[in-house]
């Protein structure tokens, strides 16, 4: 049924609409409140036609409804009235078996036709004045002309469930089943689906000349060729659509040769019937209601608080409206403030697609009663982003906080200002934001009511410094502002360049301040028009002639409004009677009543109007002072609101981003927003964005001019247009602008900058910033970066992460240092770590634990270096345990290799050698640096390698560290000094000439320090295995002699014990040769045959054949019944230290074994020393 409905309103536009958007809607009163009603039809005089659920007729009058029963018998049930001519309607109802009985209405009375129809009839097709053809179920047909009926033979065995009219005078019947089939000339002729399929016919349409059928929303057939077609089309693309166009309004747009006409209405009338009059006409039943749209060319509201979730709670009772963009996202977000209850203080947070998103508004425990304080919003620490500033009243006294905006809707406590002491007990009266010593950033100033001992107060200031860090108490106005003060504004009234100060007094005069080169100035006597007391509650500048300069607009117990005029010089004239009392009649308002004004282009002419609020007062008025091009404010109630309505104050803002400014207001129960439909599409805006000056740009100035002319449409400045401190309009600059015409736009910001902007043509949004270049994105940087520093919590972590980073590097440099880590695995181990720190500083950024929040991630971190260490030390030190003689045999072996080998020395001798003996003619003496560089190359290729691998074996057992650290030292300055070679500088300082030989030294004392663990003196090691063996030896009657000569004072390579071993093999080998002979000898001799001992060792036993000269060497040979590794030992431990032992002969009568060891070393100074 809607669908149908949906359709009929569509098709209607199609046929009647021309043009026109804007429509007011009235509510008309039912005939009775006790039924339901229908529109039938609406008279040219535009009487409405009316039928009830028992089809009696009613007709609007001057004199109310005039009722026509249709005087139906109690067996017959009244189905359906139809309009087949001007003030002429069909009825008809069915008995109990469904026969359709007909009647007709015309000129007031109700005639029976005594026709009955033996099944349901479904409606009538008018061809003219009378002639109609009435169609029903099974096919039937029948024509009524001329006031008889005509039963017509047709196809049709099914029900005709829709007949039209086309343009050329044929018929078209839709049928269930049987087809469509059109009537021309008494001929019916079928026209085919182009499928050949058959569907049942819902309903027939005509649009723009083409013939539409319609099966479902998903079968629609259009007539072309001859044949119906399925069309991917959906009903509302055919006929028209019907949509929301914004949250609360919903429109019909419909196509009429091929123009695009639009209507709105109000969402929440979900309209039953829609009946179009005409195109400035339309009426609609809706929830029972009649309403009556008519075409209106003023803007008018539609109250849609409910659709866009801002209406609040029928109980709350609500003070305070403040309109701004806390996020910066570019939509406007509400802040409605409750004395009741005190803590439901409601944030709607604004988009552009839904409605708004409410949440609770709260900034801390300690403030409830949020409503009954007073607030300010602007950014004090230049982030672009307002703060809140609250007055507080506590157990200290009275003053404000100051709340940073977290930039999610969360606000968090920054500082709370007292007031000086004098004020302690004086509770703030108004709190404005101002750059009062034009430095770049917000300044706070606050107004007292009350003084000291209920003396009249004063107005103080508190000056920002460093992003809102510092505050500095000024109370260096005292006695220039003491009064029962209200509201204090600044603006630049005399177009000097400078902020003036206009105080709002109750009780006293108010008083105009001048800023005379900084310094205030009281001018209120000779600039100020007031004969009497104004007694002054809000107030505020705004240009209300478009001349360029601020004039003065109250609100006071003595006058609702009054606007004075300023002469461009900061002097101003009353001029309430010339522009508005001689054109409205203002009672006065008693004391005890709330008033509340607001100014602003509601009509988008260019000029501001003044908005009325009232509530509590002997006279309750809510009204709007349109402007007529300065000249005079004439009342306009008829903006859809009832004029006696009580509200508590307004606040404006372009909420649903259409170009015209609608309205928040406030009371008790549910608040009201009142949504323009001017929609013209006639409107400049305007945000600015301040740089050098304070980042909000209060107090900038803005000209609009015609384009290329001096013709000035409009004069602003910010930050001025809020008149009391219980509301606060949107910040974005309006100017209402004729679409017609380009414009050219000025802004001078409170620093001085000036940027214009050209050739604008509304409808135009824009923002301006006041410097858009580096300057901006250094000084945005700074603040930002500034901010960031003076947050407790990122001092919080910027102290965790310098820890961080000190504990990961002095682990990193102790396992560089202590284990010799490589550059690979120290950057490994910072990657990892740091990366484990991030992720886990990032996971628990949002705990409320302080131990998870901050000293976890730093522990982690620094535990995964610390962690590594340990491991290191722990293997370090199990190696050292387990295998500290293999390193150091290792070390000795690579000294062994360094010292004793050939190539390293000499490499390092002849370097030696040329660096001391570099030639005179050094440049030009090719040979010699030739030689020098060969030399180098061997020195990096081979010396160096093998310098740096006993480094790395003494850094692992910590053996000689000082001399170890000296040579890693020297080393490193040698690759220096070899690169500066290579690349042809041949200028020697005199400690580059000694590199070479210091590191011959260096290692020299290593090798010492290596070989003195591993050397003995042989000659008494073989004394003390000779005598240890005493025994063997006599029991087996063995005479040894042991030969060496007195004077020999050197040291073999070798370590006692492992000596005493080869020689105990030995001397037992020797003895078990003997066997049975007799006169058994054993003959040991050292000698010393530089640069090594031999010893030889000579027994006459039992001689060892040819084939077994090497086979004893063998691991696990022997002849003697033995183990046979006794000689396989002995040899690998004198290859460990150089040496040798070979059989030298073996006969009959001797047999020689030849031990060769190189020579050793004891120390006997340290490092130190040498």
């Amino acid at each position: 049924m809607k669908l149908l409905i949906n359709l009929i309103f569509a098709t209607y536009f199609s046929l009647l609409l021309t043009g026109g958007e804007r429509f007011k809607w009235t509510e008309i009163s039912f005939p009775s409140e006790d039924n339901s009603f229908r529109i039938i039809d609406v008279a040219e005089n535009n009487d409405i036609w009316l039928h009830d659920l028992q089809f009696n007729i009613y007709r609007s009058s001057a004199n109310g409804w005039i009722k026509y029963n249709t005087s139906y018998n109690d067996s017959l049930t009244p189905v359906k009235i139809i309009k087949i001519d001007e003030n002429k309607f069909f009825a008809w109802a069915f008995d109990t078996k469904y026969f359709s009985h007909i009647k007709i209405f015309e000129n007031g009375n109700w005639t029976n036709l005594n026709y009955i129809v033996d099944v349901p009839l479904n409606s009538v097709v008018k061809v003219d004045e009378n002639d109609y053809y009435i169609h029903g179920n099974f096919g039937r047909l029948i024509r009524l002309k001329d006031n008889r009926f005509i039963p017509i033979k047709n196809p049709f065995k099914n029900h005709i469930w829709s007949a039209i009219k086309s343009h050329d005078g044929t018929i078209w019947f839709g049928t269930k089943y049987d087809g469509i089939y059109k009537y021309k000339n008494e001929i019916f002729t079928k026209v085919d689906f182009a499928d050949n399929s058959n569907y049942e016919i819902i309903s027939l349409i005509e649009v723009n000349k083409i013939i539409y059928a319609y099966h479902n929303e998903y079968n629609i057939f259009e007539l072309r060729d001859n044949k119906f077609q399925k069309v991917n089309k959906s009903l509302a693309e055919i006929s028209g659509s019907l949509y929301d166009s914004k949250i609360g309004i919903t429109s019909y747009s419909v196509l009429k040769d091929s123009l695009q006409v639009k209507v709105n209405y109000p969402s929440k009338f979900q309209p039953s019937q829609v009946f179009i009059k005409n195109d400035s006409l339309v009426f609609m039943i809706s929830d029972n209601k009649l309403f009556r749209g008519n075409r209106y060319n003023n803007f008018y509201f539609y109250e849609l608080a409910g659709s866009y979730l801002v209406d609040g709670a029928e109980q709350s009772s609500s003070t305070q409206s403040f309109f701004n963009d806390f996020n910066n996202d570019g939509y406007t977000d509400l802040i409605v403030g409750n004395v009741y209850p005190p803590e439901l203080n409601n944030l709607y947070v604004g988009n552009n697609q839904f409605p708004f998103q409410e949440r609770l508004f709260k900034l801390d425990d300690e403030l409830k009663d949020l409503a009954i304080r007073i607030y300010d919003f602007a950014d004090l620490n230049n982030d672009y982003y307002d703060d809140v500033i609250v007055s507080i009243i506590d157990s200290i006294g009275s003053g404000i906080s100051v709340y940073w905006n977290n930039k999610d809707f969360t606000f968090t406590k920054h500082k709370t200002l007292y007031s000086p002491e004098y004020l302690l007990k004086s509770p703030v009266r108004n709190i404005e934001s101002v750059d009062i010593d034009n430095d770049g950033d917000l300044d706070i100033n606050l107004s007292y009511y009350y003084g000291k001992e209920d003396q009249p107060g004063n107005d103080i200031f508190f000056t920002n410094s460093f992003n809102g860090q510092f505050f500095e108490l000024d109370t260096s106005y005292n006695e220039l502002s003491k009064g029962w003060n209200a509201k204090s504004t600044f603006a630049d009234v005399d177009n000097d360049g400078d902020l003036d100060w206009f105080q709002s007094v109750i009780w006293w005069k108010d008083r105009l301040h001048l800023n005379e080169y900084g310094k205030f100035i009281n001018v209120s006597k000779t600039h100020l028009d007031d004969k009497v007391f104004q007694n002054t509650h809000g107030s505020g500048f705004a240009d209300i002639d478009n001349d360029g300069d601020l004039d003065l607009i109250r609100s006071s117990d003595e006058q609702l409004v009054s606007i004075s005029l300023n002469n461009g010089k900061g002097i101003f004239k009353d001029a309430t009677d010339s522009l508005i009392n001689r054109f409205n009649n203002f009672t006065q308002f008693s004391y005890s009543g709330h008033k509340s004004i607001n100014i602003f282009d509601v009509n988008n002419d260019g000029y501001l109007d003044i908005l009325l609020v009232t509530k509590f007062t002997s006279n309750n008025n809510t009204t709007l002072l349109l402007n007529e091009k300065g000249k005079a404010f004439k009342s306009y109630n008829d903006f859809g609101i009832s004029k006696d309505s009580q509200f508590y104050n307004s606040a404006v803002a372009d909420i649903d981003y259409d170009g015209d400014l609608d309205i928040y207001l406030i009371k008790n129960g549910k608040n009201l927003l009142l949504v323009n439909n001017l929609d013209d599409e006639n409107y400049i805006r305007i945000k600015l964005v301040g740089v050098a000056s304070n980042t909000s740009a209060k107090n900038s100035k803005i000209w609009l001019y015609r384009n290329n002319t001096d013709s000035l449409v409009g004069y602003r400045e910010t930050g001025i247009n809020n008149f009391s401190t219980t509301h606060k309009n949107e910040d974005i600059i309006h100017f209402g602008a004729d679409k017609n015409f380009l414009y050219d736009v000025k802004i001078q910001f409170q620093s001085g900058n000036i940027v214009t902007v050209n050739n604008i043509k509304p409808p135009y949004k824009l923002t301006i910033n006041e410097d858009d270049g580096i300057y901006k994105d250094a000084l945005v940087f700074g603040n930002t970066l500034f901010n960031l520093t003076m947050e407790s919590e990122i001092q919080f972590y910027a102290v965790i992460i310098f820890i961080t980073i000190i504990m990961i590097g002095l682990s990193i440099k102790y396992g560089h240092e202590k284990f010799n880590w490589d550059i690979r695995l120290s950057i490994g181990l910072v990657i990892v770590n740091f990366s484990f720190f991030w992720i886990i500083l990032l996971l628990s950024y949002d705990s409320q634990s302080l131990f998870l929040k901050f000293a976890l991630p730093s522990i982690i971190a620094s535990f995964g270096v610390i962690i590594p260490n340990l491991v290191f030390l722990s293997l370090k030190s199990n190696i050292i345990k387990r295998n500290i003689s293999d390193y150091k045999d290792e070390l000795l072996n690579q000294v062994i290799n360094f010292s004793h080998g050939e190539w390293a020395l000499k490499n390092i001798n002849s370097l030696i050698f040329l660096q001391q003996s570099i030639p005179p003619d050094i440049n030009e003496n090719e040979k010699y640096k030739k030689q020098l560089k060969e030399r180098i190359n061997t020195f990096n290729s081979l010396t160096i390698k093998s310098i740096e691998k006993i480094i790395s074996i003494s850094q692992q057992i910590d053996f000689e560290k000082e001399s170890t650290k000296h040579l890693k030292q020297t080393v490193e300055e040698i690759k220096i000094l070899n690169k500066k070679i290579i690349s042809n500088d041949f200028f020697f300082t005199e400690k580059e000439r000694k590199l070479f030989v210091i590191l011959k030294e260096i290692m020299r004392m290593i090798r010492n320090n290596t070989i003195s663990e591993y050397s003995c003196n042989p000659i008494e090691v073989i004394d003390q295995v000779l005598e240890a063996n005493k025994t063997m030896i006599k029991k087996n009657h063995v005479n040894v002699e042991f030969i060496y000569p007195a004077e020999l004072k050197k040291y073999a390579l070798i370590k006692a014990n492992e000596l005493a071993d080869i020689i105990d093999n030995s001397v037992v080998n020797a003895v078990k040769s003997f066997k049975e002979k007799i006169n058994c000898s054993i003959i040991i001799e050292v000698k010393w045959v530089a640069p090594k001992f031999r010893i030889t060792i000579m027994n006459n036993g039992e001689e060892i054949s040819i084939e077994n000269k090497e086979k004893i060497f063998e691991k696990g040979f022997s002849t003697l019944s033995s183990s046979g590794f006794g000689l396989f030992n002995s040899r690998n431990i004198l290859i460990k230290y150089g040496g040798r032992l070979i059989l030298q002969s073996s006969t009959s009568q001797w047999t020689n074994f030849l031990i060769e060891l190189n020579e050793g070393y004891i120390n006997e100074t340290s490092y130190s020393d040498n």
